[in-house]
């Protein structure tokens, strides 16, 4: 069968004064006695495991592969175009598999000479880029100046621990919020006054980096580099959609805009949890007084019944979610912290069955799934939770509690934003099809990762560690030694 996807030299192709590079997609088709089209029509229709190769998406520079097919014909011209190109490849695919070729999109061109025009956009957020750094190095002469005993708060400076993308933290996130209005309740009164601070607290606290983040992404971000692959991944999904959605993200609705599902998509985690946190608060302060296991019973009811509902009206296959190994100790507790363990990983290993050939699974195992794997893991989780804070093992806890976590537990909010980027750099620059391995992919992973941690500690001193002491000092907020204590 044809590769799925091919990348002729991006480089050498701008070179020449006419160089013009198309990134495109092609439809395979043959008379119906061709076997090679009936192996692919048969191939492809199992969706799950196998990808279509009824189209090819293909990078072609067309002033060297079609210069033969340039002669009666402008490449000038969206119509001249076309034409050179579905002749070109359509002779090219024919000569070597037998197959006929319709070139059904053409996602763009790029010209030698061309290039992004900076817009008044891109102006405005390099100049808050400016002000942010300048602020930051006064301020830091200014320290070096007056402030006494530096050693003292410097360690500090660095942000908050950020919400992890791992689903299961779901749980953590609920267990934070409980603790901590529990903790704050020991030394003030709780009422309702309290939630409109609590949730500005938490805005402040995730927005202002966050919307830096968008800031960059509508602008600057397609700035950044070229390549035949550069506007499919980075340009016109990436930045286009921010510039349309941003409203939504500095909402923390972006979850529900079908449209926007290129903008910044890890992201979606931000906006759950926030509205999860709401539902907390909301459940917290109606039930101070009473009716708890009444909400909870109901709100479990619910967590089963909704996923399971969406599976039914949209015919979906239930999601697997990715949750990290939590253990637990005494004489009950050990023998349930070890099952933990093993029934992580049934769970996790369950999703398997969706990607089995044949028939998909009934539409009630669907469901079931969908309703009931979000509680289970959830439980087993919370269950974890609980028994490393009462120290059933000490082995963990300890691990847990090393002191080499903190610096990566402050950067994680910036790394979080952040890593998206290098990912779509990564992608977008690429000139030349890679090879997919094991070995190949975890150096990738790595490399993604330490670069992400080498741009985020900069990001979290310039950024995220001013803006969280101004939420500290700001007026209105609780007295700072509360607020050293209590985390929203």
């Amino acid at each position: 069968m044809p590769p799925l996807y091919g990348l002729e030299d991006y480089g050498s192709c701008l070179v020449p004064a006419d160089g013009t590079y198309c990134l495109l997609r092609v439809d395979l088709f043959a008379q119906p006695t061709n076997e090679l089209i009936g192996l692919i029509h048969e191939y492809s229709k199992n969706t799950i495991k196998h990808y279509n190769h009824t189209y090819l998406q293909r990078g072609v520079c067309v002033t060297t592969t079609c210069q033969s097919h340039i002669k009666n014909n402008s490449i000038q011209t969206t119509e001249g175009l076309t034409k050179v190109l579905e002749g070109c490849l359509n002779e090219t695919i024919f000569s070597d598999y037998g197959l006929e070729a319709n070139l059904t999109e053409l996602y763009y061109c790029e010209r030698k000479g061309q290039h992004i025009e900076i817009d008044m956009g891109d102006w405005i957020v390099l100049g808050i880029f400016v002000v942010i750094v300048l602020v930051n190095c006064i301020g830091t002469l200014y320290d070096i100046i007056i402030t006494r005993m530096l050693y003292e708060n410097a360690y500090y400076q660095l942000i908050f621990n950020g919400l992890v993308v791992v689903q299961v933290f779901f749980v953590i996130s609920g267990f934070l919020l409980v603790y901590n209005l529990e903790t704050y309740a020991e030394k003030n009164h709780v009422g309702w006054m309290l939630a409109p601070k609590i949730w500005i607290m938490r805005w402040w606290r995730l927005t202002p980096a966050y919307a830096l983040v968008l800031a960059f992404m509508t602008t600057w971000l397609r700035h950044l580099g070229s390549g035949p692959l550069w506007r499919m991944f980075v340009s016109d999904s990436v930045v286009g959609d921010c510039r349309q959605y941003w409203w939504a993200h500095l909402l923390y609705i972006n979850n529900y805009i079908a449209g926007g599902r290129y903008c910044a998509l890890h992201t979606w985690h931000i906006a759950t949890d926030t509205q999860l946190f709401c539902v907390g608060l909301l459940v917290y302060f109606t039930t101070r007084h009473g009716g708890r296991y009444v909400v909870m019973g109901l709100l479990i009811v619910l967590g089963v019944v909704l996923p399971a509902a969406h599976v039914w009206m949209w015919d979906l296959d239930g999601l697997v979610l990715v949750t990290p190994d939590i253990k637990f100790v005494s004489k009950i507790c050990i023998a349930l912290a070890w099952f933990i363990i093993p029934s992580i990983g049934a769970l996790f290993y369950s999703g398997s069955m969706f990607y089995g050939d044949g028939q998909r699974l009934p539409l009630g195992v669907r469901m079931a799934f969908a309703g009931l794997q979000r509680l289970v893991i959830g439980v087993l989780v919370a269950f974890g939770v609980l028994g490393l804070t009462m120290r059933f093992n000490t082995i963990l806890r300890n691990f847990f509690e090393s002191r080499a976590w903190v610096v990566p537990s402050r950067l994680s909010y910036s790394v979080y934003l952040l890593h998206l980027f290098i990912i779509y750099t990564y992608i977008g620059i690429k000139t030349q099809m890679g090879h997919a391995s094991t070995f190949n992919m975890t150096i990738v992973h790595f490399g993604v990762m330490v670069l992400t941690f080498m741009v985020a500690l900069p990001f979290c001193l310039l950024v995220e560690a001013p803006l969280m002491r101004l939420v500290k000092s700001g007026g209105g907020a609780p007295p700072r030694e509360e607020l050293e204590q209590t985390k929203f």
